[in-house]
């Protein structure tokens, strides 16, 4: 069985690939199955450094993604829901240096993305991707 980073950099080659293929407007355009998630968010929390390249930004970029787009109506914060996705305690510190900044390159670098600085920074360019209006609150919970 490969590792978390082995299995993520296989995914992600896949990911980018069909980025290049279908040129998607909105990252939430791509496929991705219900147990194909768990996976995912599986093997991000298994991984030493899920933000160190482009195939491992990938699948931390769609699980970000996919998250909000599988939200339920009752989520208040995009970033207990990353969390929990995650299975791990929220983290603010985590979330705000390790990674926001790496899903924002990502979206930077493949949709176009800008980094508007704000209390929304990380938060506002996953949702645009989503290609959804309904929004998510993006405060801390508490």
């Amino acid at each position: 069985m490969p590792s978390a980073d082995q299995w993520l950099e296989l995914e992600g080659a896949e990911y980018l690939k069909e980025i290049a293929a279908a040129t998607p407007v909105f990252l939430s355009e791509l496929p991705v199955q219900a147990e194909d998630l768990k996976e995912l968010f599986l093997r991000l929390r298994q991984s030493a450094d899920p933000g160190r390249n482009d195939r491992l930004r990938a699948c931390l970029a769609v699980a970000a993604v996919q998250a909000a787009v599988h939200a339920e109506g009752d989520e208040t914060s995009y970033l207990d829901l990353f969390f929990t996705r995650l299975n791990c305690p929220a983290s603010i510190p985590l979330w705000n240096n390790y990674y926001g900044p790496a899903i924002l390159r990502f979206l930077k670098e493949h949709f176009d993305e800008i980094d508007r600085p704000g209390p929304f920074r990380y938060v506002r360019p996953i949702l645009t991707a989503c290609g959804k209006s309904r929004r998510i609150d993006c405060r801390w919970p508490g």
